[in-house]
């Protein structure tokens, strides 16, 4: 998990979007803060946390950048040809601290005291992390995933308009089937979609 407010794929996003970020993901190359995700897209992404989270980010680049012998501090994604990532995975043996079902019990009772404690905003529930993407996964197996005109104009691009393989009718024609077959609603290709991390 990155340890910063956000990323610089969401900015991209609200960027595409002519959208403002909050003020609290980035700064300006200069170090002001700015809801221009244009104007901080090469400056400093700011971690979760403030200060804790600087110290929980810096451990972090310890354990996955300094210690693997990849790219690590302001080194990373400077390359677009080799941006030399590492990941850290640890795992933990549960039968070493207690009984799995003891484990799983006392667990059920830490979901149930977070998903019962009383919201800030009585319409919108206390959630578990990750919950909000499972039910939007959800939501676009069912309905399809809406896609900016931005990125269909650069897939358009890709493909090629004077592609042999290229057939811009058949997309359609598979969504109108799936819809006719109650599968989902297909979305506008300039419907705004609310994105990762964002209500909606």
């Amino acid at each position: 998990m990155a340890l910063t407010q956000s990323g610089k794929g969401m900015m991209r996003w609200l960027e595409r979007s002519g959208l403002p970020m909050p003020r609290h993901w980035a700064l300006t190359p200069d170090g002001e803060r700015t809801t221009d995700p244009h104007a901080a897209m090469d400056g400093p992404l700011l971690p979760i946390g403030d200060y804790k989270g600087y110290g929980l980010s810096l451990v972090t680049d310890i354990l996955t950048g300094v210690l693997t012998g990849s790219l690590f501090g302001t080194q990373v994604f400077q390359d677009d040809a080799n941006y030399d990532v590492a990941h850290t995975m640890i795992a933990i043996s549960i039968d070493a601290f207690m009984p799995r079902q003891l484990f799983a019990e006392r667990l059920e009772a830490l979901i149930g005291d977070v998903l019962s404690a009383p919201p800030i905003d009585p319409s919108r529930p206390v959630q578990l992390p990750g919950q909000a993407e499972q039910e939007r996964a959800r939501r676009r197996l069912e309905r399809g995933i809406p896609v900016d005109g931005a990125t269909v104009r650069g897939l358009r691009e890709l493909a090629g308009a004077d592609d042999p393989g290229w057939d811009g009718d058949r997309g359609a024609r598979y969504a109108r089937q799936r819809r006719d077959q109650g599968g989902y609603r297909p979305h506008r290709a300039d419907e705004r979609d609310p994105g990762p991390g964002l209500p909606g």
